[in-house]
């Protein structure tokens, strides 16, 4: 008699324990990995455009001074494909005149 409810007490922690873990398991998806979530960004985005300005406050207003940017900080223009991978970046001095340009292309497993 003594096995029996042993027997019991085990399947009555593991049996909860399988089931838990198998709906964790089965429910997760995995998630899809691209520029956009790698950029935290939701919805279908085609191109980012990024431009640096002197912030000027006249009487507590924010207003758009000069364009600048620090010498680590350039701006920048993305453009990523249907899929959400970058395809092209470039990045422009203070002046407006590209200083580099990147184009990127993916296999059909859409590895860089």
């Amino acid at each position: 008699m003594k096995d029996k409810n042993q027997w019991i007490e085990v399947v009555a922690f593991a049996l909860p324990l399988l089931i838990a873990s198998s709906l964790f398991f089965s429910c997760k998806q995995d998630k899809l990995v691209n520029d956009w979530t790698r950029m935290n960004l939701s919805g279908y985005v085609m191109t980012i455009k990024e431009h640096s300005f002197k912030a000027i406050d006249t009487l507590g207003e924010i207003v758009q001074g000069e364009r600048m940017s620090p010498s680590w900080r350039r701006d920048s223009y993305i453009v990523f494909n249907r899929a959400g991978n970058k395809v092209e970046e470039n990045f422009y001095r203070n002046d407006g005149k590209m200083w580099s340009k990147s184009v990127f292309s993916y296999d059909k497993n859409r590895k860089k």
